[in-house]
């Protein structure tokens, strides 16, 4: 990919990468992947303090609007780090719990850590597959895919992660329904 940028593009683009959006956020920004993968990282650990306990409602809506622009604005690779950052963020946070049951309850605390990020990196999974979804249906990331393909990838990928771990417990007769 070439470094140039299109002059008559109206913003900082790269010539040849058709899935960044033109943007003058990142206007004399040395390190936009460091920022972009900061700015992901932080939404999305900001994203689980809008449920129980905290219950900051308002939150989940400033972080998911983060995820979106940061997944339309860059380049495809770029929004899909970013999506998995933004996972990393926000399940590492999220699933605290499973480190601190397992490190109380089970067999420590180092099998706590090993445990607790292969379940984070797993699920971190589900954000970043909302955006190669969205990337590979609409590579031009256009006002469609923004306002209606991320939302409804976001609760497609809410769905199937519901039901991915529900099934999964359902199926050890763990439970009896």
């Amino acid at each position: 990919m070439s470094h140039r940028v299109d002059p008559g593009f109206g913003g900082e683009r790269a010539l040849g990468d058709k899935c960044a959006l033109p943007s003058s956020l990142y206007t004399g920004v040395r390190y936009k992947p460091l920022l972009t993968g900061g700015m992901a990282l932080l939404a999305g650990g900001a994203m689980p303090l809008a449920f129980a306990p905290v219950g900051w409602a308002w939150l989940a809506v400033i972080a998911l609007a983060t995820f979106f622009v940061l997944t339309a604005q860059s380049s495809r690779r770029q929004a899909l780090w970013s999506a998995y950052l933004f996972g990393l963020g926000y399940f590492g946070v999220g699933v605290s719990w499973v480190f601190i049951s397992i490190s109380q309850y089970g067999n420590g605390p180092v099998v706590a850590v090993l445990v607790t990020a292969a379940f984070v990196s797993l699920l971190a999974l589900f954000p970043w597959g909302v955006a190669y979804l969205v990337r590979c249906l609409r590579p031009e990331m256009d006002a469609m895919a923004l306002w209606l393909g991320l939302p409804a990838a976001w609760v497609l990928s809410e769905w199937m992660r519901t039901w991915f771990l529900t099934v999964s417990v359902r199926r050890t007769h763990l439970v009896r329904w």
